[in-house]
């Protein structure tokens, strides 16, 4: 299995540090298409995650008020 040396924020451009064995740091979907360290996952990809989510739960809302009125 070839090792991987390093792998790189698509965000932020930091060397994605090691987490327990773990190299690959996390998806940064749905911001880029890529790989992203902890802080740019907890201050920028989790909360759109969550914003999104909420819009969808709001769209989701509507249109069930929509059709049931």
């Amino acid at each position: 299995m070839e090792k991987l040396d390093h792998i790189y924020c698509t965000l932020c451009g930091d060397q994605i540090a090691d987490n327990h064995g773990w190299i690959l740091g996390n998806n940064a979907a749905p911001i880029v298409e890529g790989r992203c360290c902890d802080s740019c996952n907890l201050t920028k990809v989790l909360p759109r995650r969550i914003e999104d989510s909420q819009k969808l739960q709001e769209q989701n809302r509507q249109a069930m008020a929509a059709r049931f009125s």
